[in-house]
């Protein structure tokens, strides 16, 4: 037995990790997502929270800081919204609890250049040989290979056991509305459902408050009035994504999401419609532009979480990037920049802001 320091443990673990000469942090988001596969390769299928507190155990004595703990939640999140795990409803008919499943190798080719990677092998063997891991570039949670730059690698992930998955399939994103007709849709949902019992512990997204801090938006049902997105607590899980019409604090009526983009994650449809009410109420979502100096990009700053289907078409024609006084924040090659904003304005009815 030999005694060794923290950061020996942390450059062991990382090696374990096959991350070993990338000179990662231990606290990075790309040594965080790697903890994180392997344990849904162990753990899965389990709740989110589950798999959650498994990674920190494994953490426990080698690097368990307060940043990392809140990191891990939202870096799975991101994960399910990427492709590496798949997020379902537990069959049992007596529970609504939500189940994390891992995604078996699967790549996306996103242009003509650039193949992004995801899911999970069994038992977290390598997921690529030999000579195209060392092709392979981190960005956080988003796995990627400059396909520019090795030949035939189409058939040579095939070859390897990946699944291609159709690009548009992948970004798939709802048709373009006005935000109108959006919010509308789920007025006729609410309007139809039963009246609903007690709800005890209920959590509302508060249209009225400032757009700029997404959890400062959060707040409990007590004397407001009109219709909101909300969370619901349930036994086990994570709480239940809702949309709700309170009259002075009173639940009215109340339609569990998802209802009309029941191919996304329930919070994907809470969001997207948020974005809708916050557009009609108008107190539309912002987006920043940080233009790079002396580079052909930009960055683009968000303030409330976006869909995953936006996401997905971003981690195709742009790359996540460390964001600057906002939630999230994207960079785009000027050539893509216009387009990827008017994507932004037409499917999810944002507005710039300085």
């Amino acid at each position: 037995m030999r005694l060794i320091t923290s950061k020996n443990a942390q450059e062991i673990a990382i090696a374990g990790l096959g991350l070993a000469g990338r000179n990662y942090s231990f606290s990075s988001a790309e040594v965080l997502s790697a903890l994180l596969r392997r344990s849904g390769a162990f753990n899965c299928p389990c709740p989110p929270s589950a798999l959650v507190r498994t990674t920190l155990s494994a953490m426990n004595g080698i690097h368990d800081d307060q940043q990392s703990r809140d990191l891990l939640p939202d870096l799975l999140e991101e994960m399910v919204s990427y492709g590496d795990f798949i997020e379902s409803r537990e069959l049992a008919e007596s529970s609504r609890a939500r189940l994390l499943y891992v995604v078996p190798p699967a790549f996306v080719e996103a242009s003509t250049a650039v193949c992004l990677i995801m899911g999970i092998s069994a038992d977290d063997r390598p997921l690529l040989p030999e000579e195209l891991e060392k092709h392979l570039e981190l960005r956080a949670h988003v796995r990627l290979i400059e396909s520019s730059e090795i030949p035939d690698i189409r058939a040579r992930l095939i070859a390897s056991g990946f699944r291609q998955i159709p690009r548009d399939e992948w970004v798939k994103a709802p048709r373009v509305r006005s935000a109108a007709d959006h919010v509308r849709q789920y007025d006729r949902a609410i309007e139809q459902s039963e009246r609903p019992g007690t709800v005890d512990d209920l959590m509302v997204l508060n249209t009225a408050l400032p757009v700029r801090f997404y959890r400062g938006r959060w707040e409990s049902a007590k004397q407001q009035t009109g219709r909101f997105v909300a969370r619901r607590p349930q036994p086990y899980g994570a709480p239940l994504w809702a949309v709700v019409e309170l009259l002075a604090g009173k639940l009215i009526h109340l339609v569990d999401l998802p209802v009309y983009e029941a191919n996304w994650r329930p919070c994907d449809e809470a969001w997207h419609l948020q974005q809708a009410m916050d557009a009609e109420a108008g107190n539309p979502q912002l987006y920043r532009v940080r233009p790079r100096n002396g580079c052909d990009s930009i960055t683009v700053d968000m303030f409330s979480p976006i869909p995953a289907w936006a996401q997905r078409r971003w981690n195709c024609v742009g790359k996540r990037v460390a964001a600057s006084q906002s939630l999230m924040a994207y960079e785009f090659r000027l050539e893509v920049a216009e387009s990827e904003l008017q994507f932004a304005r037409e499917r999810m009815w944002l507005s710039s802001t300085a």
